[in-house]
């Protein structure tokens, strides 16, 4: 993303003349800094039910010992809405909060590396498991006339780009972008709207650790929409 700052010091005008007035001396003094960033149009950013994805009360009984648990989705998921003025290239990613909770072996290595959000830890620090949040049931326009929707995905915060999944990705330096089908790029669009469903899988309730109490479990990622 690249970003244009207009900044300025502004210092005191020295004037000086042959009338013998004492030379007034500074009391105070402090940097003024103007700066902007200038975009290639407006877009904008909406995530329904604040952004809540509640799986509520989980019997712990319907866990796993030695395996973990899949939640099944009963249609926890939340509508994203990116509306931009013009054709524009965005990209999007979804920065983790809990990394360090993250359990690990419950997805595929890519998936654990790339793709999912910690779901935080018991009392005694063990995590309970991970998230990878999907984007499903996308729609895209361009000029405002609904396009075909494709998906590209870039580790390298944009310098190249591959064939992306419905995954979000959850690290700094990781993108989504909206795509044409047939292209291996990102594409401008001016609406991209999707279900962003999470799939949770809670790890082996032998690895938890005994459950005596509630325990809940919170993941937590911020969505962040950046101009390419």
């Amino acid at each position: 993303m690249n970003r244009l700052v207009v900044s300025a010091l502004f210092a005191p005008l020295a004037l000086s003349t042959s009338i013998a007035f004492a030379t007034p001396k500074a009391a105070s003094s402090f940097d003024i800094e103007v700066k902007g960033t200038i975009t290639p149009s407006a877009c904008s950013l909406n995530v329904d039910r604040a952004g809540v994805m509640d799986f509520g009360a989980i019997d712990v009984s319907t866990l796993n010992r030695n395996s973990p648990t899949t939640l099944a989705n009963t249609g926890q998921g939340v509508s994203v809405i990116v509306a931009c003025n013009a054709d524009t290239l965005v990209a999007m990613t979804a920065l983790d909060q809990n990394a360090d909770s993250v359990a690990p072996g419950l997805f595929s290595p890519e998936e654990q590396a790339n793709y999912v959000i910690g779901l935080g830890k018991t009392g005694e620090g063990k995590p309970i498991g991970a998230a990878m949040l999907l984007a499903q049931d996308v729609n895209q326009a361009r000029g405002h006339v609904s396009m075909a929707p494709g998906s590209v995905y870039s580790s390298n915060n944009g310098g190249s780009w591959v064939a992306g999944s419905e995954a979000i990705p959850t690290h700094l330096g990781l993108l989504k972008a909206p795509s044409d089908p047939n292209q291996i790029d990102p594409q401008a669009i001016t609406g991209w709207t999707f279900n962003m469903r999470p799939q949770v899988k809670i790890d082996a309730a032998a690895n938890i650790g005994p459950i005596t109490t509630d325990l809940p479990f919170q993941g937590k990622a911020t969505l962040q929409l950046y101009y390419l």
